[in-house]
């Protein structure tokens, strides 16, 4: 006679499955909560406080109970969101060879353990950072990319001092990981060389439980990616599908294409492959000259047929600006679209530039701002997450907030001795969800993703005014009215918590004399009286 053991591991009794019982299987669920029960299944308390609960689950879905195992010759783990289609007998019998194979696994729809890892780190399931670790020690260990890929969902084995020396390997790895259970479990049997079968999926219904995240495309990523290798060409639209159109209203190349006059002659800095140059040279008719450090990206915008002329040079370097300068070229207008963050010093580049520019030219600057609001909450979180792009790209050297890069501004008066005057045009906002902050101070300052500026040079004698509005009216004490606001809130919910204790003492008391009286002599004598009225009045 084979008898079977069946265990799940839960810390939450609403989370159980259904079974159907069978004979000669036991069904037993570990947990760590002392007042766990169940109709169906036996409860084994394991008093083990010092993991959570999580890493509860974890250790022992893997590891199991030694001691309990010993009266079983199978013994078969399933997580609490398995329902199977089927007996447990019909499964081991229409799928296990155990003359073959000692331990059985759920199929799973991935392939390789690389490509999960991959998915987890673009889902958010996981730290990122440890799960590359996690993968670079596999390959380094020799650990093969098309070893298979199984689901520990469903577990059955048959008893084997071999998978002992695995289960101890798969915990091991996770201790040091703390990953998915997905993610070392291949390593574990490749390592202690252990055949394994596999149960087609069909035999179960699973209940996804795992919430996928997205990163904030503008903010923190989910790990800092700096110090990855960059991606080559991470710029270009065919990569993002990116298009607009010039009538946009929150699309910062739109805007700085609308401010630019028709006909103008125009130095598109950074022009990447060409998404500005489209917009004049469509809508504006301007004559376009571009400049792109990246030669891939130059050549397609130079292909386009939307500028004059593209120079691959970097513009930082006196040999780069020698090129534009031997053009001897009057810009209208110069633009730098999400440019001067990728500069080693941008305002130097800004003065630099500002001489091709003719005496009534215009520079239009876009930059990003680092005060937006997923980026104070990944502060708060103590994260500075870089990523592929956005505003904590990278590539980038520099951060501005709205009224920052304006004072860099007023700082070339005094470093350059050149005058220019600067006007903020707009903002680019981008809201994933009702940001509390821009609640807090009733304006959307905290949901801006970009800033965009244009700066015009000024005579020695005169002032910079818009300048000088902008910079008087940016002295607000916004963390005071955070702090005030915050106080208030605790206050109120602590007056609410006075108001809400008084009332239930209050009713306790109310309850304790309701008791009494019922409990009273005459409460008693007179319930004969109370009968007889409730039956006069009906």
């Amino acid at each position: 006679m084979i008898r079977k053991l069946v265990y799940t591991v839960a810390t939450n009794s609403g989370d159980l499955p259904k079974i159907r019982h069978e004979s000669n299987t036991d069904y037993y669920c570990f947990t760590n909560k002392q007042d766990f029960q169940s109709l169906d299944w036996k409860i084994k308390y394991i008093n083990d406080s010092i993991l959570s609960d999580q890493n509860f689950i974890k250790k022992y879905k893997i590891l199991g109970d030694f001691k309990l195992e010993k009266k079983y010759d199978i013994v078969i783990y399933m997580d609490v969101d398995l329902c199977f289609h089927q007996s447990i007998d019909d499964i081991i019998k229409e799928n296990c060879n155990f003359e073959k194979e000692n331990i059985y696994f759920l199929e799973d729809d991935n392939h390789y353990v690389y490509q999960v890892s991959e998915k987890y780190i673009q889902s958010g399931i996981g730290n990122p950072a440890v799960i590359r670790t996690q993968m670079d020690y596999y390959k380094r260990q020799g650990f093969p990319k098309d070893f298979g890929l199984v689901s520990e969902k469903l577990i059955i084995r048959k008893k084997d001092k071999k998978l002992a020396s695995f289960q101890e390997e798969w915990y091991h790895q996770l201790e040091q990981f703390n990953t998915q259970e997905s993610l070392s479990i291949m390593y574990a049997l490749w390592k202690c060389q252990i055949p394994y079968g596999v149960i087609h999926k069909d035999i179960a219904t699973t209940e996804e439980k795992l919430v996928t995240k997205k990163a904030n495309v503008f903010g923190n990523g989910f790990s800092n990616e700096l110090g990855l290798v960059e991606e080559k060409n991470k710029y270009e639209p065919a990569k993002s599908n990116y298009h607009c159109h010039i009538e946009d209203i929150n699309d910062s190349h739109s805007i700085i294409a609308r401010r630019v006059q028709e006909e103008s002659t125009v130095l598109d800095i950074g022009c990447g492959t060409g998404i500005i140059g489209e917009l004049l040279f469509k809508n504006k008719k301007c004559v376009n000259y571009g400049i792109e450090v990246d030669e891939k990206s130059a050549e397609i915008a130079e292909k386009s047929g939307y500028y004059k002329k593209v120079f691959s040079i970097d513009i930082e370097n006196i040999e780069g600006r020698e090129v534009i300068e031997k053009e001897k070229i009057e810009f209208d207008y110069i633009i730098l679209a999400d440019v001067l963050e990728h500069m080693r010093n941008p305002a130097d580049t800004l003065y630099r530039v500002s001489k091709w520019l003719s005496p009534t030219g215009k520079i239009l600057i876009s930059v990003p701002n680092v005060a937006y609001a997923d980026i104070i909450k990944g502060l708060i979180n103590e994260e500075f997450n870089y990523q592929k792009t956005g505003i904590l790209d990278s590539t980038h050297l520099h951060a501005f907030t709205k009224n920052s890069f304006i004072e860099m501004i007023a700082n070339l008066r005094i470093t350059y001795q050149v005058d220019f005057d600067i006007e903020w045009l707009a903002s680019t906002t981008y809201k994933e969800e009702e940001f509390i902050l821009d609640r807090i101070l009733g304006e959307e300052k905290y949901s801006v993703v970009q800033n965009i500026y244009e700066v015009s040079r000024l005579g020695k004698n005169e002032i910079p005014i818009r300048m000088l509005e902008t910079l008087n009216k940016a002295k607000t004490n916004n963390y005071q009215k955070i702090v005030e606001e915050l106080i208030s809130y605790i206050v109120q919910e602590e007056q609410s918590k006075v108001i809400i204790q008084n009332l239930e003492e209050k009713n306790k008391i109310l309850d304790q004399e309701l008791k009494s009286i019922f409990q009273s002599k005459s409460w008693k004598m007179t319930e004969p009286l109370r009968k007889f009225s409730r039956t006069v009045h009906k």
